[in-house]
């Protein structure tokens, strides 16, 4: 996403608007972390990525960030989480 914004101005309330749509249409069920890396080193670094979506999980229960950051991926590609 970073990619797509101001690389030299971006702030992670920039990309709340767009995180609401794509929640609200598919859910905590369906959605996985990405980071883009090494791609989104164009506008950001890997940690600033990870925080800005750390971020925006913080306000779901602490079980929907765990299916965000790993629990959806590891269902999906039948991992053990």
């Amino acid at each position: 996403m970073i990619t797509e914004a101001d690389w030299e101005g971006w702030a992670p309330g920039d990309f709340r608007p767009y995180l609401d749509i794509v929640f609200d249409a598919f859910g905590e069920d369906r959605l996985m972390y990405g980071s883009d890396w090494p791609v989104c080193r164009l506008a950001g670094e890997y940690g600033r990525v990870y925080r800005l979506a750390e971020e925006y999980v913080s306000q779901f229960s602490s079980e929907a960030a765990a299916k965000f950051f790993g629990g959806v991926a590891a269902a999906f590609y039948g991992l053990k989480a």
